[in-house]
């Protein structure tokens, strides 16, 4: 069993008014606009963490990557299209076999997944 809930007596705990006071007075640091430009501000960034540096070589490749990927599979749909399908002499089998061996390792990569 539980003991009896105690009658309350006087105000809450808490800042007493001279406190409060001073939290007023503490106003919140402005805002204020650089003079920087972004590149200064990314060189600045770059410097204080120089592992970010590293990794963004690394990122900026995979994006590449990523992007020849997505833009190889279209022009080799068209190329074949084009050339291999209605040329001028009919299918070349051998085009398109040499289109369809050649897009796959530069479309599969594992960074030009879809996203």
């Amino acid at each position: 069993m539980s003991a009896p809930a105690q009658p309350r007596t006087g105000q809450r705990p808490g800042p007493e008014a001279g406190d409060r006071a001073r939290a007023e007075q503490v106003a919140a640091p402005a805002l204020s606009r650089s003079q920087d430009s972004a590149v200064q501000t990314l060189r600045r960034g770059l410097q204080l963490s120089p592992e970010f540096a590293r990794g963004l070589w690394l990122t900026l490749v995979f994006a590449v990557v990523a992007t020849v990927g997505k833009v190889i599979v279209p022009v080799a749909v068209q190329q074949i299209i084009d050339n291999g399908l209605s040329g001028p002499d009919g299918p070349d089998l051998g085009f398109v076999t040499r289109m369809v061996a050649r897009a796959p390792p530069c479309s599969c990569s594992p960074w030009s997944a879809p996203t």
